[in-house]
């Protein structure tokens, strides 16, 4: 209760990564670390007061040294030093929502800004002049308004973008990433992507998104929230699902069952609107800067969400899904 869940969640070889405080304010924000069998080891106070509240997802560098952090309300994205908490760099953007890393490590970011939404493309020090916008309207032949949420990169460097259409059906969109003159440059490739439909409807309200060990880009929908709320559809089942990009037609099951909106009931593993994800196979395996921690052959398979946990495997990987 003093340090609720709120929205990023990352993890590394020896760790998870947890960002506590109450929910919207500024500061203190802390990431909390807990060992993988689930023992609190400390926080890393961030002060984040200017840049205002709303923290979206974070994702670490492969070293551990640094995180990336998207300020959805206070538009910026931010780096924070894990070593002693410190914001090191920042770009306004508003409505950040996601971030990640691409293999030459810059930082690729959505947004869903109601009037200039984007996926953008910075270098790792976030500075303003390596700015360049890959996309910033839906292709053609997706309908609705783009509002770029969710953002994970797979292994062929493409990336995979939850376009979350408030009040409709979400898509999954793919984008190939190429470099002419080296200058980067997205490709949209329908054969790759999900178009939400009424016919193509599993997902509403959909956040994060990560590539899964099996291949398969793993989406955490929201929903209602639990509540019913953001015009979704009155039985709709929140939780994880999975989509298998190719073929003539996309398919998309649910694979971790979340709150039945609009009353329930709500899933027996307590599981409530999740609002992203990570697999143990995208986790950095280097030892994190900071907060010295104990290794642990245990494995926590954790869904934080509010006091929710979900456990769930899948192939090699483990899934984590938090709000």
């Amino acid at each position: 209760s003093t340090a609720p869940v709120k929205e990023g969640l990352a993890g590394t070889a020896n760790d998870l990564i947890v960002v506590g405080g109450a929910h919207g304010a500024q500061s203190p924000t802390n990431f909390s670390r807990y060992t993988l069998d689930g023992t609190y080891i400390g926080q890393i106070p961030v002060n984040l007061t200017p840049y205002g509240g709303g923290i979206g997802n974070v994702v670490l560098t492969p070293d551990g040294r640094y995180a990336y952090a998207p300020m959805e309300t206070g538009g910026y994205i931010v780096k924070i030093d894990l070593s002693n908490g410190a914001v090191v760099a920042s770009y306004a953007f508003t409505g950040a929502h996601d971030v990640a890393i691409a293999a030459n490590g810059n930082i690729y970011a959505a947004n869903y800004s109601a009037t200039s939404p984007q996926i953008i493309e910075l270098d790792s020090n976030l500075d303003s002049s390596s700015l360049h916008v890959l996309a910033s309207a839906n292709p053609t032949g997706v309908s609705g308004s783009f509002r770029p949420t969710g953002i994970s990169v797979a292994p062929n460097g493409s990336l995979y973008v939850d376009d979350n259409t408030s009040g409709g059906h979400d898509s999954v969109l793919n984008y190939s990433i190429s470099y002419p003159g080296g200058v980067p440059m997205a490709t949209y490739n329908s054969a790759l992507s999900y178009i939400g439909s009424s016919t193509n409807n599993a997902l509403e309200f959909t956040f994060g998104n990560n590539i899964g060990p099996d291949g398969k880009v793993y989406i955490a929908a929201l929903g209602g929230g639990g509540a019913g709320g953001f015009s979704t559809a009155s039985g709709y089942v929140d939780g994880v699902y999975a989509f298998t990009p190719g073929g003539s037609t996309p398919a998309t099951s649910l694979v971790v069952a979340g709150f039945t909106e609009k009353s329930g009931p709500a899933a027996s593993d307590g599981l409530t609107a999740p609002k992203y994800l990570e697999f143990t196979s995208n986790f950095i395996t280097s030892n994190d800067a900071g907060v010295p921690e104990p290794a642990s052959a245990a494995v926590l398979a954790a869904a934080l969400v509010g006091l929710g946990v979900l456990k769930r495997r899948k192939g090699k990987g483990r899934v984590r899904a938090a709000d």
